[in-house]
């Protein structure tokens, strides 16, 4: 679009690109009013303005609905838009803190400008200076015609003549939210992959991995979500282990709720602190230090934020939409989140191609539409049971387990109507194959946190991505990979992590972390340029990094190594469906003890297991030829099933009709509530509900359906009772639907649509 000159007015008298659309219809808005001293960002529901105070602060005035809340608390002491920690300079003992245009006499807002597109989405940059340490701070923010969100992030430019030393926080997200002293504050948060198993806890806890949480913020307090790890767990330091990277604020009774997250795979914290009268909320990257030479720039993750009215789902909805339309990538094709075979839980590394190729005529038969090796299948993994990060990084066919070769393996699963893939783990090698004869891998690579004290021989050792060799190398292996052996499905997994302090590698001691994201998201980057229907599925041992980053490249995520029993699934995905839409979770059934299959179970019980991961991407990983015949028919209904179900899953709203389950370790027995879940897609006027009884003593339930038109005519199916009803949506909503079970740990699926 054309852009046109301006003048921004008084103190403030520089050079300015501007462009002042209209607020019409659901066009995405980003302006300046000169009159007013007022930008605005947004769209004709959801907006956020800033303006000018007459000392020359920049103060947030409004965010919020149209006519609905505003959460905007102006006359905020830190001001808003970002929060900067820098060094104190030579000598000085304390450090600099920035906290948006606080301070007139030390930050000024030289310009702004305005790009992009009203029927699409709007940016509003607005460049800050620190004149005397040739700072510059670009905060740009996006607004978009079809969600009321708004996108958020800083750059931070040294235009001085000096090195501007410890750059420690670049904050994208500095929010001043007003909440009167009377008003209840309530956050919802999910935590990460804490203590996945729960079969170590010591004392008696809610089970940890995707476990909603909340709780009330009283003045004079601060809470924050974060990838710090207390010493004694020692988890893995990567960006779920802890936390969920969302949140969700509430002021009850009266419904109105912002919630938001930030697009990180890295360290990093969202921080919430309440003044008598308001809460402060800042979110940015965590765990770095970075000094920057003259004419550097660092770019900040982006952060996101929108407001809603009603319950938590509410602003759930409000997110996936969001995130389909503007985060996650374009699915491989119109049937995605392809039903899939895997064979880690079945076969381990212990591979063969003969007995492999039966196991995917079974998948097959079975109407799956996925086959893929999960580790094991590369050269340097032995034939016998040992780790699987051996030959990690040769990422060459194992000849000796696949003797026809994987590309003809990868052409036999084809044949068979099914895509093919498998799994790698580039983030780690085998210590083996570095600094060999024939082999790329320099041990210069190698991502050390103490460079003094390299890795001992004889194991593996994660690779540091900060460094530009090392993204180069991955690049080319990984296209050539895909290219040589006609993969459609990569498994991206990430076990191993240290973040590396050398400063030989590109970055510098104190920002490894920062530069190893970086460089993951360059790779996965170009792996989806290169093959754009390529199905990518994030892993990261189960969880430990599923995020919005990673969410911009993943077409899938594995949920948790954690799959087994069917009501562990269904509350580790109860609370990540939160975060993340449906189409995004994958779980599979496996052969387990906690869930016997022999001739003599019930149907009914069969059904259960692998309705229990259907609320996702639908996966199999047992050994099919060893199944009785009716574990297999079972599994042919459910995947006909999901079938059905899968264009809800697609496009539909989720209604967490029930709480989740009380889960509690140890021990970790079954949970004594039913659970419920729907997906409603409006613009298709069908959906589903998936109901189970677990160990209830109670045969029935009546679910709440939710998201229906009142005045619209919809019939529901109970799938496995075979009978309908025909009611209009506020009479749906208004007696509820009753289902009954009469045996535990048994299930029912219902059918809605609009007749």
């Amino acid at each position: 679009m054309r852009l046109t000159r301006r003048q921004l007015p008084g103190a403030l008298a520089a050079a300015a690109w501007s462009a002042s659309p209209q607020l019409s219809g659901t066009r995405a808005v980003a302006a300046y009013d000169e009159v007013a001293r007022r930008f605005t960002v947004g769209n004709s529901r959801f907006q956020k303005r800033l303006r000018f105070t007459p000392d020359g602060r920049l103060e947030l005035e409004f965010l919020g609905l149209t006519g609905g809340r505003n959460w905007a608390r102006p006359a905020s002491r830190w001001s808003t838009g970002f929060h900067v920690r820098t060094a104190g300079g030579p000598g000085a003992a304390e450090p600099v803190f920035l906290f948006g245009l606080a301070d007139p006499k030390r930050m000024r807002l030289a310009r702004h400008a305005v790009r992009g597109d009203p029927a699409g989405s709007m940016e509003l940059e607005l460049v800050f200076e620190e004149v005397d340490r040739g700072l510059e701070l670009r905060l740009r923010l996006r607004g978009f015609a079809d969600a009321d969100v708004i996108e958020q992030w800083l750059e931070v430019h040294n235009s001085g003549r000096e090195k501007l030393a410890g750059l420690e926080r670049f904050d994208p997200l500095l929010v001043p939210l007003a909440v009167a002293p009377a008003e209840t504050c309530r956050i919802t948060y999910v935590q990460g992959e804490r203590a996945r198993s729960g079969r170590g806890a010591e004392n008696i806890q809610p089970y940890g991995p995707y476990h909603v949480g909340r709780c009330e913020l009283f003045a004079g307090q601060a809470f924050t979500l974060s990838t710090r790890q207390d010493r004694l767990s020692r988890r893995l330091p990567t960006s779920t282990a802890e936390y969920l990277n969302w949140f969700a604020l509430e002021v009850p009774p009266g419904g109105d709720g912002l919630c938001g997250g930030l697009q990180w795979s890295g360290h990093w914290l969202i921080h919430f602190a309440r003044r008598r009268d308001e809460v402060i909320l800042q979110a940015g990257v965590d765990d770095f230090r970075r000094d920057l030479a003259p004419g550097e720039t660092v770019v900040s993750p982006r952060a996101f934020y929108g407001c809603y009215r009603g319950d938590t789902d509410a602003g759930v909805r409000l997110l996936h939409r969001y995130l389909r339309a503007h985060v996650m990538p374009a699915d491989p094709d119109g049937e995605f989140p392809w039903t899939h075979y895997n064979t880690w839980y079945n076969w381990n590394i212990l591979l063969r191609e003969e007995a492999l190729r039966e196991e995917a005529r079974l998948a097959a038969g079975l109407g799956l539409e996925c086959f893929y090796l999960d580790a094991g299948w590369y050269e340097g993994s032995p034939a016998e049971r040992a780790s699987f990060g051996l030959g990690l990084g040769t990422w060459r066919e194992n000849r000796e387990k696949f003797p026809s070769g994987i590309a003809a393996f990868a052409d036999f699963i084809h044949s068979l109507g099914m895509k093919f893939g498998v799994w790698v783990e580039p983030e780690r090698v085998d210590l083996r194959f570095v600094d060999q004869a024939g082999s790329p891998i320099r041990g210069a690579w190698l991502a050390l946190a103490d460079p003094a004290r390299p890795p001992a021989p004889g194991g593996t050792h994660p690779l540091c991505f900060g460094n530009p060799e090392v993204v180069a190398w991955a690049k080319q292996t990984l296209s050539r990979l895909i290219a040589e052996y006609k993969v459609d499905w990569l498994k991206w997994d990430h076990n191993v992590y240290t973040v590396c302090t050398r400063a030989d590698h590109g970055h510098q001691a104190g920002d490894g972390n920062f530069a190893h994201i970086q460089g993951v998201y360059e790779v996965m980057g170009h792996l989806r340029r290169q093959f754009p229907r390529l199905a990518l599925e994030n892993c990261s041992g189960g969880g430990h990094r599923t995020d919005f980053g990673i969410l911009r490249f993943a077409s899938t995520a594995w949920n948790s190594d954690a799959t087994s029993p069917g009501y562990r699934v269904r509350y580790q995905v109860t609370g990540a469906s939160y975060a993340f839409p449906a189409q995004y979770l994958n779980a599979w059934f496996i052969d387990n003890d906690e869930e016997p299959a022999t001739d003599a179970t019930p149907a009914a019980r069969l059904d259960e297991y692998f309705r229990s991961r259907m609320y996702g991407a639908l996966g199999i990983s047992g050994r099919l030829a060893s199944w009785p015949e009716n574990l297999r028919a079972a599994a042919r209904r459910a995947v006909e099933l999901y079938k059905k179900i899968r264009p809800v899953l697609r496009r539909g709203d989720v209604y967490h009709l029930l709480p989740q389950t009380e889960l509690f370790v140890p021990p970790m027995v079954a949970p004594a509530e039913w659970d419920a879940i729907e997906s409603f897609a409006p613009e298709l006027g069908i959906g589903f509900v998936l109901a189970f009884r677990a160990a209830s003593p109670t045969e029935s339930v009546t679910l709440p359906i939710r998201g229906l038109e009142p005045r619209v005519r919809y019939r529901v199916r109970w799938h496995d009772a075979g009978r309908a009803e025909i009611r209009t949506g506020a009479e749906w909503a208004r007696r509820g639907v009753p289902v009954r079970l009469e045996d535990p740990f048994t299930s029912e699926v219902l059918w809605i649509e609009a007749s």
